[in-house]
């Protein structure tokens, strides 16, 4: 499940492939917003749907162009997609409301199986179509980090790494 660590390590690793690692820091908050939900104590809002993202990125258009940021649209609109795609595998996600009340989710996996004579491939994919649950909570629960964050964030700092390598070796003033 791409948690909080996750969502924003992958988003840095993308945004630092376009932009130096100090405005990639920052870029990649763009990985989170859809979670903003959270603080409204309810799941899966309506930062989820594709349709919303639709008059966000208008707004930052608007924002960023007069400020020479235009170019940065199309990767704060990607990391904010890409979050919406890896949370479609985590849990219901409602990316097409208000077209759709329904939440949606895909399972999908390959594991082997070992035997004594044979080795058998089990592919397995499901979709599932939830109607959607705006409603208030008490609390919502969600992971900080997982393990899979954990791989996520040793990506970034290996990256990270590397690229201030090659800047070392580019320029002896770095």
């Amino acid at each position: 499940m791409p948690d909080v660590v996750a969502h924003y390590a992958i988003s840095y690793i993308i945004s630092s492939r376009y932009e130096e690692p100090k405005k990639a820091l920052i870029i990649a908050l763009a990985g989170l917003v859809p979670d903003v939900y959270a603080l409204f104590l309810s799941y899966r809002w309506i930062t989820h749907s594709l349709l919303v993202t639709i008059p966000v990125f208008i707004g930052i258009y608007i924002i960023l162009v007069p400020l020479g940021g235009n170019r940065l649209i199309p990767l704060l609109a990607g990391l904010y997609e890409l979050h919406l795609f890896l949370d479609l595998f985590t849990s219901p996600t409602p990316l097409l409301w208000p077209l759709s009340n329904m939440s949606y989710f895909i399972k999908l996996g390959f594991n082997v199986k070992i035997m004594k004579e044979s080795i058998r491939p089990l592919f397995y994919f499901s979709f599932q179509a939830i109607p959607i649950n705006f409603s208030y909570h008490e609390f919502i629960e969600g992971p900080l980090l997982s393990e899979e964050g954990i791989l996520f964030l040793i990506a970034a700092l290996a990256t990270s790494l590397r690229d201030i390598r090659i800047r070392k070796r580019r320029s002896p003033f770095v």
